[in-house]
């Protein structure tokens, strides 16, 4: 068990890490392991993908695209760590004083880092449609430059905080509780399956009148299928991969819904900023940029029926019945 914990370490210097944006990878559960021991895993490895995907956003001279990439994994990184050493580690009940500064770290990191992943958004998605529709080259090229500063200080900002006396703190924080059992006693794996069976009602009960949603509603419902996705990810090995895959795929064209629309509220508030950090303040320029962005379409707000919840009603690759859990539907954030 000892030589199993010290895998589970971050290690202690972030160049050592290969530093190339990759995407995760599957968690391979053992067959016996219970909830505690599935948390642990989870931590550690997405652990491992965190400081593999900062070594390439720290590289200096790195390709501007793998920075780019490498900040997005990190970005898609502390939202799994958050899951893991929230939810999923309350159900496990492992850490559970220990974990609350590193959740509140994780969080601030998060808003950090999600800045630049916005200005990255921004220049790659939004700027260039909208700079179409400018007939002038030269106030197109200064939105671009306008921009282009502020996604380089955005970015600079995101590599201070990655390498602050905060950030490091996390990691010996996080893994001090790798290395140590922080629980008591074993755990059925069905505590983490509790939690899936909130967000699937949550996400039930909100489907009907997904269009009747107040935008923080549906930002809160964006959580929740985010939630639902990292969670069916860590636990995948122990289901179906033909029902997994199903929940997936929903799960996916639901945060490319429901994403958008975010976004789109994300980058009129950028639009704004470069306008007039361009100097085009609230002229006709910028209403017209407004205007073209307004204009551009966006997916309907609905989504197909939910897949049956692959974890209820049949066993599990060890055997186990999926609980059916039957307390209040709620947007567990």
């Amino acid at each position: 068990m000892e030589v199993e914990r010290k895998r589970q370490l971050p290690p202690a210097n972030l160049t050592a890490v290969q530093p190339h944006p990759e995407k995760t990878q599957p968690l391979l559960l053992p067959p016996d392991a219970d909830a505690q021991v599935a948390v642990r895993l989870a931590i550690g490895d997405t652990l491992a993908h965190w400081q593999a995907s900062a070594a390439g956003f720290l590289e200096p001279g790195g390709a501007p695209a793998d920075r780019i990439e490498c900040l997005h994994q990190l970005r898609v990184t502390l939202r799994r760590l958050r899951v893991a050493c929230g939810p999923l580690a309350r159900a496990a009940r492992w850490h559970g004083e220990d974990l609350k500064p590193v959740r509140s770290g994780l969080r601030n990191l998060g808003q950090q880092l999600g800045e630049a992943r916005d200005w990255d958004v921004f220049i790659e998605e939004t700027l260039p449609a909208l700079s179409s529709q400018l007939h002038e080259p030269s106030l197109s090229q200064a939105l671009k430059e306008a921009a282009g500063v502020l996604q380089r200080s955005a970015h600079l900002r995101a590599k201070a905080a990655l390498e602050s006396g905060d950030s490091q703190h996390l990691l010996l924080q996080l893994g001090h509780c790798l290395a140590s059992p922080g629980g008591d006693g074993r755990v059925s794996f069905r505590a983490l399956l509790h939690r899936l069976d909130r967000l699937d009602q949550s996400l039930r009960k909100a489907l009907p009148r997904l269009a009747r949603l107040t935008p923080s509603r549906l930002h809160r419902l964006r959580i929740a299928a985010k939630k639902t996705r990292y969670i069916t990810e860590f636990m995948a090995s122990r289901h179906d991969p033909a029902a997994i895959a199903h929940w997936l795929a929903w799960l996916r064209h639901a945060q490319t819904v429901l994403g958008a629309h975010n976004d789109r509220k994300t980058a009129m508030a950028h639009l704004q900023v470069i306008c007039e950090s361009a100097g085009t303040g609230h002229g006709k320029d910028c209403r017209a940029l407004q205007k073209a962005l307004r204009s551009q379409p966006l997916p309907k707000l609905q989504l197909p029926p939910l897949p049956h919840a692959y974890w209820r009603g049949k066993k599990s690759r060890d055997g186990n019945k999926k609980p059916v859990h039957r307390g209040p539907a709620r947007l567990a954030l």
